[in-house]
């Protein structure tokens, strides 16, 4: 009797547990939707021996994210967020590591003269020591001309963009929103209001609202985009390797209302960081089943 007791509530916490499976949530929104590199979906990277050398985009429009060099390709840990989805490792030890993981595109010809663009990002900082580059990309004109990066010098998550002279704006998430345990979601709009005037506007985990408006360049002068980039800098010559893991990157050609950029990221929120409450309810339900199980066992013992 007392052993039954025990293992029938083992087994309901077995159940609830074997319900914890990688799950993916409710449509993407791929109105736009020039760059989709997620660990979900069909045939989402290749991998090897646990490294990844490429990074499929699944939103047809765009390219693999891709590295040759074996050393440079990044880790592939499975079960690696909230939902147990996998994600991407990227191991720097320094901005100028000897030790670097990154992949990059080929030309994405549907980002060319973009001054309309959202992204998005689901990553896990390992480190906050550095400034360090989660996605970045490259125009025909030189110059970095969007990206997300986190800056301990700036003290936070800046989400960047090339005004009308060349230099760049940004919307910062500050430190006090951050850390190295969970992890987290970062939208970002760039919209083109006409007449030279535009913002740029970032969001964490779809709250903490933060806006720069900046003198918006002409489409002109953002050239074609050469390339993104994940886990480094998107300029030849400049390292800040990435410290961290991604489970997904989005990247749209056009500023996303308000009611699609929410759809965007309750489907990344629920895909990636949030289990759904029918998950955590059998969880409670098996666990609850376990410890009644030990408690009926110990008040027959007496």
């Amino acid at each position: 009797m007392k052993s039954s007791i025990v293992w029938g509530g083992l087994f309901l916490a077995l159940i609830a547990l074997g319900a914890v499976t990688p799950t993916v949530y409710g449509d993407l929104i791929t109105t736009g939707l020039v760059g989709r590199y997620e660990t979900v979906g069909t045939n989402p990277y290749t991998e090897s021996e646990g490294r990844v050398s490429s990074w499929n985009d699944q939103a047809g429009t765009a390219e693999d994210a891709t590295q040759s060099n074996g050393d440079k390709m990044p880790y592939l840990v499975t079960n690696a967020t909230p939902t147990g989805q996998a994600a991407l490792d990227f191991r720097a030890t320094s901005t100028s590591s000897s030790v670097n993981q990154y992949v990059t595109t080929g030309a994405v010809t549907d980002l060319d003269h973009a001054t309309n663009q959202t992204w998005f990002v689901v990553f896990k900082l390992d480190s906050m020591s550095w400034s360090q580059f989660l996605l970045s990309s490259q125009t025909s004109t030189g110059a970095t001309r969007t990206g997300v990066n986190y800056s301990n010098t700036a003290g936070g998550l800046k989400s960047y963009y090339r005004n009308s002279s060349g230099g760049q704006v940004s919307s910062l998430q500050p430190d006090s929103s951050l850390n190295t345990d969970d992890w987290y979601m970062v939208s970002v709009v760039v919209e083109d209001n006409g007449e030279d005037a535009g913002t740029i506007t970032s969001w964490l985990n779809g709250g903490n609202e933060v806006s720069t408006a900046f003198e918006a360049p002409d489409p002109s002068d953002l050239g074609t985009c050469d390339y993104l980039r994940m886990g480094r800098a998107a300029s030849s010559s400049a390292t800040n390797y990435y410290d961290g893991m991604l489970a997904a990157v989005l990247v749209y050609n056009t500023n996303l209302s308000t009611s699609d950029r929410q759809a965007v990221e309750s489907y990344l929120r629920e895909t990636y960081i949030v289990p759904e409450p029918g998950t955590l309810a059998l969880l409670a339900t098996g666990a609850l089943g376990l410890l009644y199980g030990v408690w009926k066992r110990r008040t027959i013992t007496r």
